[in-house]
């Protein structure tokens, strides 16, 4: 009983939280946006803010990334590179950290996932390597909630489209898709079951993320993000 209402609090200081933010670029702690570097995909529903620090600047390069927001993503130093993810409140507690080597047209994203209990919280980071611009817009899908070891994406009322699958923890790779209004529809793989959907426009030339956040049978958000 003490867990459910902590969660539940927890919950409305997220919906709270989201609903400040607008609906783009928010959590970002007041850094310019950009169009490369890093930015945090925030799946996990009990976990802190967090920032992502790079070894030798006096300041994150990204911070107060938050559940289900739009994060943004922030430019890099050219280089090899140590990030290391920490709680916003408190700058020892590391959360994960990894090598990278980045120049001008680098991106990546850093997947923040599981939760405070079953499965403990994890990171992951993915190089966001996007196709090239063309007449069509290019999809992916990251699978952030627990509750769905792997999940598949349709569009509208189509079948699924193949490629448009993920695990737990894991991105799929970018798939053309027809530009246009959509509903985006993520179902768990192992009974069917669509656990979020989405309504948008997908333009021509644009790569999007679509990441899928949350516990199933608690609270599900999916959040689709331009990649360039």
């Amino acid at each position: 009983m003490l867990e459910s209402i902590r969660r539940c609090i927890g919950l409305s200081c997220v919906l709270v939280i989201a609903s400040c933010g607008g609906g783009g670029g928010g959590g970002g702690g007041g850094e310019s946006a950009s169009r490369t570097g890093v930015r945090v995909l925030h799946a996990a529903i009990d976990a802190a803010p967090v920032d992502v620090l790079v070894t030798g600047n006096t300041s994150p390069v990204a911070s107060k990334a938050v559940f289900a927001l739009d994060n943004s993503y922030h430019a890099l130093p050219n280089g090899a590179l140590n990030l290391t993810v920490t709680r916003t409140a408190n700058s020892g507690a590391v959360v994960g950290s990894f090598t990278a080597t980045a120049d001008s047209s680098s991106k990546f994203s850093i997947l923040l996932y599981g939760d405070n209990s079953t499965f403990g919280l994890r990171t992951a980071l993915f190089a966001d390597e996007t196709p090239a611009d063309s007449d069509g817009a290019h999809l992916r899908v990251v699978d952030g909630v627990t509750g769905a070891a792997r999940i598949a994406l349709t569009l509208s009322s189509s079948a699924a489209v193949e490629g448009l699958q993920a695990e737990f923890g894991e991105a799929g790779g970018y798939v053309a898709v027809p530009v246009g209004p959509a509903t985006i529809r993520a179902s768990r793989v192992v009974d069917g079951r669509v656990i979020v959907s989405t309504s948008a426009t997908l333009q021509a030339g644009k790569a999007y993320t679509y990441l899928v956040a949350g516990e199933v049978d608690y609270f599900v958000k999916g959040l689709l993000l331009e990649d360039n």
